[in-house]
């Protein structure tokens, strides 16, 4: 019998048993499935509770060599945090440390480090088939804050909106999804649109609708490989009324995960996305992002 069966026979030898707390302890009994979700694609089962740290790194270059350029390096960080308070919700909440640098066409840097905006979410699972699901569709309504500060510099001013740690903005939030499981494969798409309800002294960030198509295969009981395109479609943002040439469009990436499960209930993961086609306005080059994370079920 694998370690994951013998698992799974044991914990509900313990509810049969009555003792609860073991059982309430192990995610893969309480969701009835040893599939390893990554945070955000896991089932749902009443009093579930998930942290997750992750950290990434990204350099994007907007403008033209010599004319209005300027390179963003951004390091980040991102707790989040989901609960369970029903079979059929997750309430959840997001929060990102930023460091970010800026360089522009005059050579001029500036670096920004600090809390950014924080998200807060419901998802509502609208459809789940059975009792161990297969099928699970949901959508998730919620609202980004702008805690984050803004910074300027010495002489009162904004520093540019790239570097900014904050929208400065309310923005509002909604998706939805779609998750299949059939070990030891499983699916998960989604779709996440935001837009903006303000503007920082004139300045007024982009639109933004998020698309996630992944394919996952879990080759060992402890392992599994993710693959699949993710895209971003943006809106142009606009500064005093005057539309960014380098703001808006459509960007697509391959992405590519390992997934990891050293000892129950925690995950370890690691990946990459790797832009594949850019469409975005004016000059716009992203590089790629990469990433790694820790989640754990208490």
């Amino acid at each position: 019998m694998s370690a994951r069966r013998a698992l799974l026979s044991g914990c509900v030898i313990a509810s049969v048993l009555g003792v609860e707390a073991s059982a309430s302890a192990c995610a893969a009994c309480g969701c009835g499935d040893p599939t390893l979700t990554v945070m955000g694609s896991e089932k749902p089962f009443a009093g579930r509770f998930r942290t997750a740290l992750s950290a990434s790194w990204r350099r994007d270059t907007m403008g033209y060599a010599g004319e209005d350029e300027v390179v963003l390096t951004e390091r980040r960080l991102d707790l989040r945090v989901a609960w369970a308070p029903t079979p059929w919700a997750f309430l959840e909440a997001g929060l990102p440390l930023l460091d970010r640098e800026t360089r522009d066409v005059t050579l001029a840097e500036a670096r920004t480090t600090g809390q950014g905006d924080a998200e807060m979410r419901a998802k509502l699972f609208v459809f789940q088939d059975d009792v161990r699901p297969t099928h699970l569709v949901a959508v998730t309504p919620g609202v980004q804050l702008p805690t984050g500060q803004l910074q300027r510099d010495s002489d009162g001013e904004l520093l540019p909106m790239e570097a900014q740690p904050t929208a400065g903005a309310v923005s509002a939030l909604l998706g939805a999804s779609y998750a299949f499981f059939s070990e030891p494969w499983s699916f998960y798409t989604s779709l996440n649109a935001s837009h903006p309800l303000g503007e920082v002294e004139g300045f007024r960030l982009s639109s933004s609708l998020r698309g996630t198509l992944a394919l996952q295969f879990q080759a060992l009981d402890w392992l599994a490989l993710r693959a699949g395109p993710d895209f971003r479609v943006d809106s142009r943002a606009k500064d005093s009324g005057e539309t960014d040439p380098h703001s808006g469009g459509f960007i697509a990436f391959a992405t590519l995960d390992v997934v990891v499960s050293p000892i129950e209930d925690w995950l370890i993961g690691g990946g990459v996305n790797i832009p594949v086609l850019n469409e975005l306005n004016g000059r716009h080059d992203e590089s790629p992002i990469w990433r790694a994370s820790v989640t754990a079920d208490w």
